[in-house]
């Protein structure tokens, strides 16, 4: 045997054993988060948050810092499947914003189905056949989404978190170059996006597909076509970038919202959401801000929407820094819950985990 056989025999050798400690300490992750699930029983944000925010962070690394984010993140998603299942219900097809933000927050091995709409996502947590929803919340050039906020005002869950994502969009391929691309696939919707740039820079015949992954399907298939989507789902179907942010306007931001039966606790870097209505008197909605001001309390966010159901009266959507649990909080509500016409508070979510 020579020098370099028994070199490679001993890595190998070495490399087994520490595959074996991995799994080992894998499996230890499993049961710590069985344990985990029997302790938060019933709040699943609670449990998948507690295996994720160790505080463990290595200070030296071969590693990348965001591809240890993503390692983590995906062992910890492997460990709540096997460990504490969590099932998640996100609103539209494979590609859409929640979809992807889904995958973004909670990785990819957790069980994901899609609804068409809100009120099915949120029907389906109100029954208790998946443990939460994300759903589309706001978009920079929209803001609220009416749809979504009417079915969390009339219903008796919360807001967890807000995941916010940008919507941006490339244009995938297996040939080397865009001169070789015969057709590409996309959407309506994303071709709509995007349409000047595509026939600027690639100029042949867009096949619509009904959904992104059906697309990508297509384009993996094909070396003389293309596809406009997202990143994940290039990697997933071995596909290269071949024009990098096709859409013509800069890529639209969006924000969605996890939602369950149970608010979340305090992280001690909150915002709660909440939405009030005003009586139609001389200075209502003054009386109601100053109840916050007198308080010091940031409020962060204010939009008005159309009430469901009450044609020319208005919900004020809000945000403000801090948890319903906070002491000024508490009082500043109480004050509000006294003046408005109509108040709930929406949930609440730690600031950092809107990025």
């Amino acid at each position: 045997m020579s020098d370099n056989e028994r070199e490679l025999a001993s890595l190998r050798s070495e490399r087994d054993a520490q595959d074996h400690e991995l799994f080992a300490l894998i499996e230890r992750r499993i049961s710590l988060a069985k344990r985990l699930r029997e302790v938060f029983s019933g709040d699943a944000i609670r449990t998948e948050r507690e295996l994720r925010d160790g505080a463990f962070t290595p200070s030296e690394s071969a590693l990348p810092r965001e591809q240890w984010t993503h390692l983590r993140r995906d062992i910890n998603a492997v460990c709540a499947l096997l460990g504490a299942p969590l099932k998640l219900v996100y609103v539209g097809v494979e590609g859409s914003p929640a979809h992807l933000a889904a995958r973004k927050r909670f990785g990819a091995a957790l069980e994901l189905i899609g609804a068409r709409s809100a009120r099915d996502a949120l029907e389906l947590v109100e029954r208790r056949q998946t443990e939460m929803a994300v759903v589309p919340f706001e978009t920079t050039s929209d803001g609220i989404l009416q749809s979504t906020l009417v079915e969390l005002v009339r219903r008796e869950l919360k807001i967890v978190e807000l995941i916010e994502l940008p919507l941006e969009l490339h244009l995938f391929g297996k040939s080397q170059a865009v001169s070789m691309v015969k057709t590409v696939y996309a959407t309506r919707a994303d071709r709509d996006l995007c349409l000047r740039q595509l026939q600027e820079k690639v100029p042949v015949p867009i096949a619509l597909v009904a959904t992104t992954q059906e697309g990508f399907e297509l384009a993996a298939a094909a070396p003389d076509a293309a596809v406009v989507g997202p990143d994940w789902l290039a990697e997933s179907h071995g596909l290269d970038p071949l024009v990098r942010g096709i859409q013509d306007e800069a890529a639209e931001r969006v924000r969605c919202a996890v939602v369950g039966i149970r608010p979340s606790s305090r992280t001690g870097s909150d915002v709660t959401s909440f939405v009030f209505a005003v009586h139609d008197t001389p200075g209502a909605l003054l009386d109601i801000l100053r109840a916050f001001a007198e308080r010091d309390l940031n409020l962060t966010t204010i939009q008005s929407r159309p009430m469901d159901g009450e044609n020319w009266s208005y919900l004020f959507f809000c945000e403000i820094l801090g948890h319903p649990t906070d002491r000024a909080l508490i009082a500043a509500f109480e004050e509000v819950k006294r003046t408005s016409k109509f108040f709930k508070v929406l949930g609440s979510f730690r600031l950092d985990a809107t990025k």
